[in-house]
């Protein structure tokens, strides 16, 4: 919705298409700053939406605040967008997302340093993680070209991150899973080894003492690796 009253111009979002990167993590803060039993403000949000003040806003004809206030039911959903691309598509060029099992060590200390610092600065996050192809993380990179990069991540709309978001949880995903097969991959073998030690200690090769100690480590391994 364009509007002009008494010469004020402001552009309500009707979509996520309508909002950056930027108004959303000052959202975000935005909610997080509240009470427990505090209820988000129309006119702060909207002041945070359209970059507007809310005394300018004040000055608008509560008809049109109403209607504004009415168009931002989207927000109560995630961005509708279930497409899982390994890229942003940006002014026509391609940034490349980062996965989990690519990263870096210097990647996830600057990411950990960004989200200790300020857990809705994802605009920083992307410009670690989000890149052109071949474009490495390095000194050069964050001395010449990662500010720009945070600045460029604030202004893409939330549709186009959700892409991303979309891509990265999937990626976490595959590799939780990865993760959990091959927690129990070992667990079976550790299992099957236990039990050619059980076989053994059984027909009688080994002595007695040994035995003995044998089967306390066994029942202790076992005990543990039902606990993972």
């Amino acid at each position: 919705m364009n509007m002009e009253e008494n010469e004020i111009k402001i552009v309500f979002p009707k979509s996520w298409n309508d909002i950056t990167l930027k108004k959303y993590q000052n959202l975000q803060s935005y909610f997080e700053s509240l009470k427990e039993e505090e209820e988000p403000q129309n006119l702060k949000v909207l002041s945070l939406l359209t970059e507007t003040k809310e005394e300018d806003l004040r000055l608008l004809p509560t008809r049109i605040i109403n209607e504004a206030v009415q168009s931002l039911n989207f927000l109560k959903e995630l961005p509708n967008n279930t497409e899982e691309r390994n890229y942003l598509l940006i002014d026509g060029e391609r940034y490349y997302l980062t996965t989990m099992e690519e990263m870096t060590f210097g990647e996830w200390v600057d990411i950990n340093q960004v989200l200790q610092s300020n857990k809705n600065d994802f605009a920083s996050v992307l410009a670690i993680i989000c890149r052109k192809q071949g474009e490495e993380y390095n000194q050069l990179y964050i001395n010449q070209i990662f500010e720009s990069r945070v600045e460029m991540f604030n202004e893409v709309d939330m549709n186009e991150i959700g892409r991303g978001i979309t891509f990265c949880l999937g990626s976490w995903a595959r590799l939780e899973r990865l993760s959990q097969d091959s927690i129990n991959q070992v667990k079976e073998e550790v299992r099957q080894f236990a039990k050619s030690i059980e076989n053994s200690m059984k027909d009688g090769h080994c002595n007695q003492p040994f035995t003995f100690w044998q089967k306390r480590k066994l029942k202790r391994l076992m005990k543990s690796l039902d606990k993972i």
